[in-house]
C-alpha cells in the first residue's frame, strides 16, 4: 500500500459530513472516527499496550524525537517494537517542533525516509505549519513550501505506507483550499490538517472550524482527513460533523500533569472535585481526595487513563449519533458547553453543500428542532428546497400552524380549514421548515420532527422568508387567510404587496 494508492478509506454510515468508517493500513484496519493518543517514542507514562488493550486501534508518535533520541535502535528494530504497539502507528514529522523553535536539524528528503524505514503505517512529509499570528504573505510561502517538499516525498515513498498529505494556510482559508486541492493533485489519498493548537488553546474554534471545512470541501469524499492536536471531547463532535475522520492530541497526558479531570463540558481540577461523574475504572476505585493523595507519578497515570477514557467515551457517542442520523442535535448540545465553540457552529450554516453530501435523504429518528440555527440543517434545506418548487392551480392560500398530529392531512386543523375554505391551497407552517403544503405534509422531514412550541423571533428565520416570497411569487398567489393574531406569520404576511389578506376567523374582512 503506498500513499499514491486509492481504496485505503472505506465510509460506511453518514451524517453531515461525518462518517463511520476503516481506514486499512499494513497493521489492521483503524475503526473511525478515530482519536490517535500521542505517544512519546522513548518515555511513556501510560504503556502504548495499555493503549492497545483500551481499544485505541492506532497511535501516532514523534518522528522527528525518534530520529533525535533512538535514530539506530529505530532502524534497527522499526517503531512498532520500539514503543510496544501492534497496531497502526501514524508518524508527525516534526512539524510541531518546527513551530515552536522555527526550524529543526534534519531536512525533509531525510526525514522521509526515515519515517519509511522505522515503517510507519500512516506518514507525514516535514511541512512547515502556518501558525497564529502570521502575515498572508508568509502563510502563502509556507504553503507553497509544504507543497513542494510533499510531492518529493510521495514521490519518493518506497517503504509501503500511507501518505498524508499535510494542509496548511491557517486562519486563511483560500489557502487551505489552495493547500488541500494541491496535495490531492499530487496523488495523496489521506489528509492531515494542521496548525490547530494555537487557535485552540486560544478559544478560536470558528477559525478552526472554517479551516477544517475548507479543507474538507477541497479533497475527495473517500480521503480520510485527519486533524492535528485536537483532542478534548468538546472539540470532537465539531471536527466529525465537518469531516475530519482521524484527530490526535497529548491532552490526555498534559491535563493529567496539571492535575486537570476531562469532563463532558469541561476539564476539572482534581483537587475541586468531590465526585466523579464517570465509571471508569480509575474513577469507580478511587474518589477525589483518595486520586489526589496519590504520589505524582500514579495520580497523573490514573488521571491520564480517566482522560482517555473520556475522549474515547465521546468518540463513541459521536459515532453512535451518526448511526442514529443525529449529528446535528449532538454537535449542538455539545457547543453549548462554551460560547466559543456555539460561536462556531455557525460554520454548519455556511457549508450547505458540505453538510448535504453525507446526509441521508430519509432518516428512521425524527429530527429535533430547537433555535433559529436548526433551519440550516440539510434536511430542513432540502424541505424548503420542495416547497419553493411546489405548484399549485389555486389562487388563494390558506396558513395554519402545523399540529403535533403529524402527516398534517391527518390533523384536526387541517379537516376544519378544509371544510371552511374548500378550493383554497392550504399550507401549514413551521418557523424551521417554513410553508409546508398539505401534499408535502407526509415528507421527510414534515412529518418526521418535533419542535418547542415557543415564541419565535420572525427575524431570526431567514429561510422562512425566502420560502414565503417564492411560494407567493410562484404560484401567483391572490389572497392569503391565516391567524392574523400570530405574530409570526404576520411579520411575513405583511409585507407581501399587492395581496389581499384576510383573517382565518373573520371570514368577510380583508386587509
Amino acid at each position: 500500500m503506498t500513499g499514491a494508492g486509492r481504496g485505503v478509506f472505506e465510509a460506511r454510515e453518514t451524517d453531515l459530513a461525518g462518517r463511520t468508517g476503516r481506514i486499512e493500513t499494513n497493521h489492521g484496519a483503524v475503526e473511525t472516527p478515530a482519536y490517535v493518543p500521542v505517544v512519546h517514542p522513548v518515555r511513556q507514562s501510560v504503556p502504548a499496550r495499555e493503549l492497545r488493550e483500551m481499544g485505541f486501534g492506532m497511535v501516532i508518535t514523534n518522528a522527528y524525537i525518534t530520529w533525535k533520541r533512538a535514530r539506530e535502535e529505530a532502524s534497527r528494530r522499526g517503531i512498532h517494537d520500539l514503543i510496544g504497539f501492534d497496531g497502526a502507528v501514524m508518524t508527525d514529522s516534526g512539524g510541531y517542533q518546527v513551530l515552536e523553535y522555527g526550524d529543526v536539524d534534519v531536512g525533509p528528503d531525510e526525514m522521509a525516509a526515515f519515517e519509511a524505514k522505522i515503517g510507519s503505517d500512516i506518514a507525514v512529509p516535514l511541512d512547515r505549519p502556518t501558525g497564529l499570528g502570521i502575515t498572508r504573505a508568509e502563510a502563502a510561502r509556507r504553503v507553497r513550501y509544504t507543497l513542494r517538499i510533499s510531492r518529493e516525498a510521495l514521490a519518493g515513498a518506497a517503504g509501503g505506507q500511507i501518505w498524508a498529505g499535510p494542509v496548511q494556510g491557517g486562519r486563511y482559508t483560500d489557502l487551505v483550499t489552495k493547500s488541500a486541492r494541491g496535495l490531492s493533485r499530487a496523488g495523496f489519498a489521506m489528509m492531515a490538517l494542521g496548525s490547530p493548537v494555537e487557535y485552540m488553546e486560544s478559544y478560536d474554534y470558528l477559525s478552526l472550524a472554517r479551516m477544517i471545512a475548507a479543507a474538507r470541501s477541497s479533497i475527495p469524499w473517500s480521503a480520510p482527513l485527519h486533524l492535528f492536536g485536537a483532542g478534548h471531547p468538546l472539540t470532537i463532535p465539531m471536527a466529525v460533523a465537518l469531516g475530519c475522520d482521524t484527530f490526535d492530541s497529548a491532552s490526555y497526558m498534559l491535563y493529567a500533569r496539571n492535575g486537570r479531570y476531562i469532563a463532558r463540558d469541561g476539564t476539572r481540577q482534581i483537587g475541586e472535585m468531590s465526585a466523579f461523574p464517570c465509571s471508569c475504572r480509575v474513577c469507580s476505585s478511587h474518589r477525589p481526595a483518595e486520586l489526589a493523595r496519590l504520589p505524582e507519578t500514579e495520580r497523573t497515570a490514573g488521571l491520564a487513563v480517566h482522560n482517555l477514557h473520556a475522549i474515547r467515551e465521546e468518540v463513541d457517542a459521536t459515532s453512535q449519533a451518526i448511526r442514529e442520523g443525529r449529528l446535528w442535535e449532538h454537535v449542538m448540545s455539545r457547543a453549548r458547553a462554551h460560547p466559543r465553540l456555539y460561536e462556531a457552529a455557525r460554520v454548519l450554516a455556511e457549508n450547505p453543500a458540505l453538510l448535504a453530501e453525507g446526509t441521508p435523504l430519509f432518516k428512521r429518528r425524527a429530527a429535533f428542532l430547537y433555535d433559529a440555527i436548526d433551519q440550516y440543517r440539510p434536511e430542513v434545506r432540502r424541505y424548503h428546497a420542495m416547497a419553493r418548487r411546489f405548484r399549485s392551480r389555486a389562487r388563494r392560500m390558506v396558513v395554519i400552524r402545523e399540529d403535533r398530529q403529524k402527516p398534517g392531512y391527518a390533523s384536526g386543523a387541517y379537516a376544519r380549514a378544509r371544510a371552511a375554505f374548500g378550493g383554497c391551497q392550504v399550507c401549514q407552517y413551521s418557523p424551521h421548515l417554513g410553508l409546508i403544503p398539505i401534499e408535502l405534509s407526509d415528507v421527510y422531514p414534515a412529518a418526521h420532527h418535533e419542535s418547542a412550541d415557543v415564541p419565535y423571533d420572525p427575524a431570526a428565520f431567514p429561510e422562512f422568508g425566502a420560502t414565503w416570497d417564492e411560494f407567493v411569487r410562484r404560484n401567483r398567489i391572490t389572497e392569503i387567510i391565516y391567524d392574523r393574531t400570530d405574530a409570526f406569520l404576520e411579520h411575513f404576511a405583511s409585507r407581501t404587496r399587492g395581496i389581499r389578506r384576510r383573517d382565518i376567523s373573520k371570514k368577510g374582512k380583508t386587509g
